[in-house]
């Protein structure tokens, strides 16, 4: 960093402009080191491992040219003129606020990766979650009052619905038996029991903790974009798009974990938790692939066939451009969502019932509290 600093001091480019590229540079590094680590934690091969590295070079080559490509672009713009306007600090903060978040995000999973199964893991995780997720809609709806821009609240509703959907493959393949460790720590009293409920570990509780989410995200989006729409009819047809496919994209990823629990008890109730989640993502891409292999084999396999509605694929949510298709596609999911709900219900009730603190009865107290019981010498 001195030999940057001096060599760039050199070519005559000022020093703000160079230490502020300099503490890009070191935000970039800091979040690619932390995402390292987290791919070593996984709990997966190391062929798994080398395939998940192959894909994320590219990523991470786009991801560094599109930084370094910005960076260049404002230091000939000159940085040192633009640090005195309020508009440049804001947005330097939200979306350096966004990066740190989201190291710190993954150095959270990395510890709960690492940490033994026997141990609370869950709360960390979902705690920080819960608490990234609250503090980024509050600062999105500042920019949306700000900019009195109501689609500003669209990219931290996507990225929620993205982040929770993949959370939750990771929610259903937690284990159902809590250690004699985590039921320790029960609180006694029904009010605190309920929120430890949301946050321990188990997939009954990572389930309803999910679902608030999804709830509260879904709420502040369609309030926001309807505070905001006018009574045009192109508007009110976006504003359905949006809806419909929000809706029908959180409806679908709930059917698809709920079916990698059912599977997963039905078929493997003795192997690892994790085929669950192996399940939950087996499902959407098979559903996936099927309607490709079949236009495929009868020759008909174009972008206009697929955008033919595909009831149960989320994917085809994103494609079809008809609200009436999508609209089609909510009403297909809550009705298969009310299906799993039903076949899972029993499941969820025993998980809820469960969910106690550890009771001593008086026989292993008065057995732990009695004196050791020495035996008699033989004579």
């Amino acid at each position: 960093m001195p030999f940057m600093t001096f060599t760039n001091l050199l070519r005559g480019v000022d020093l703000p402009s160079v230490f502020f590229a300099l503490l890009c540079v070191f935000l970039i590094v800091c979040c690619l080191v932390q995402a390292a680590i987290f791919i070593a934690c996984l709990p997966i091969s190391r062929l798994l491992k080398i395939l998940i590295l192959l894909f994320a070079l590219p990523v991470k080559g786009y991801f560094v040219a599109g930084i370094t490509m910005g960076i260049s672009e404002m230091m000939m713009q000159g940085v040192g003129s633009m640090m005195s306007r309020s508009s440049f600090w804001e947005g330097f903060f939200t979306i350096s606020g966004v990066v740190l978040a989201a190291a710190l995000l993954l150095y959270f999973l990395s510890v709960a990766l690492v940490t033994p199964p026997s141990a609370n893991r869950a709360p960390p995780v979902r705690i920080y979650m819960t608490a990234f997720w609250l503090i980024s809609g509050l600062i999105s709806i500042v920019w949306v009052a700000k900019q009195k821009e109501p689609r500003l609240i669209l990219p931290w509703a996507i990225i929620s619905i993205v982040l929770f959907s993949l959370s939750l493959v990771v929610t259903v393949s937690n284990s159902d038996t809590l250690s004699l460790r985590v039921q320790r720590t029960i609180p006694e009293r029904l009010p605190r029991r309920a929120i430890a409920f949301l946050f321990y570990n188990g997939a009954a509780g990572g389930l309803v903790w999910t679902a608030l989410i999804f709830a509260a995200t879904f709420a502040v989006l369609w309030k926001t974009l309807l505070s905001g729409t006018s009574v045009s009819v192109m508007d009110k047809e976006d504003f359905d798009a949006i809806m419909y496919t929000s809706a029908a994209a959180i409806f679908y990823v709930f059917d698809y974990a709920l079916v990698g629990l059912f599977l997963h008890r039905k078929l493997l109730p003795r192997r690892s938790p994790r085929f669950a989640g192996i399940f939950a993502v087996i499902v959407p891409a098979a559903w996936a692939v099927i309607p490709v292999l079949i236009f495929f084999f009868l020759n008909r396999l174009s972008t206009r066939d697929l955008e033919h509605i595909q009831l149960g694929n989320i994917f085809n949510i994103f494609v079809v451009g008809v609200n009436a298709q999508k609209e089609e596609h909510l009403i297909f999911a809550a009705g298969w969502l009310c299906v799993m709900l039903l076949l899972n219900l029993s499941w969820f009730i025993k998980r809820l019932k469960s969910f106690q603190p550890l009771r001593r009865t008086k026989a292993s107290t008065a057995t732990m509290d009695a004196p050791p019981i020495i035996p008699a010498a033989v004579s």
